[in-house]
């Protein structure tokens, strides 16, 4: 007696084949998951820059508008000593300068819908947490300011962004 031989695929052929067709899908898929993510690091790494840099923008701009260099050492009194501060938009005051309790005790930074940082709570909270120390270098003359901005969710003791300046009397 003769059988005759069925056509179709066996078990075999067919799971092979779909674990080809789910190779092909889940690799491009990760490449594609990585790339979006490292695209939100460098936004978060730019934005971080730019936080720092216009703290530096503020203090060089109260330094060239500010009445004498004692007054600019008088209001950055609460950022010496190794003792970080933070300023910007707050519910009550503009720009105001305050210290923060400790290092990394600073708060996060908010942003409004313009897209304006600042400490305001009603503002939607981000990652971003600056803090600003001032070491004085010549006796009220020269003065080493450190801008660091930190992620609030990674590492505290690692800045995303740091600049340092030196800021004279002229």
């Amino acid at each position: 007696m003769q059988h005759k031989r069925k056509r179709g695929f066996t078990l075999i052929e067919t799971f092979i084949a779909v674990s080809i067709l789910m190779l092909a899908i889940v690799g491009p898929l990760t490449i594609a998951q990585r790339g979006i993510r490292a695209g939100a690091i460098a936004k978060e790494q730019t934005i971080a820059a730019f936080l720092a840099q216009d703290a530096l923008e503020f203090l060089r701009a109260y330094r060239d508008g500010s009445p004498s260099w004692n007054d600019l050492f008088t209001r950055l009194s609460a950022c010496m000593l190794n003792q970080p501060c933070y300023f910007g938009n707050t519910s009550s005051v503009e720009d105001a300068i305050t210290a923060c309790q400790g290092f990394g005790n600073c708060p996060q930074m908010r942003v409004n819908t313009n897209g304006q940082y600042g400490y305001v709570s009603t503002w939607a909270e981000t990652p971003f947490i600056r803090q600003v120390t001032v070491k004085e270098l010549l006796p009220r003359r020269e003065m080493l300011v450190r801008v660091s901005v930190y992620h609030a969710r990674l590492s505290p003791s690692v800045p995303i962004s740091e600049i340092d300046y030196y800021l004279t009397d002229w």
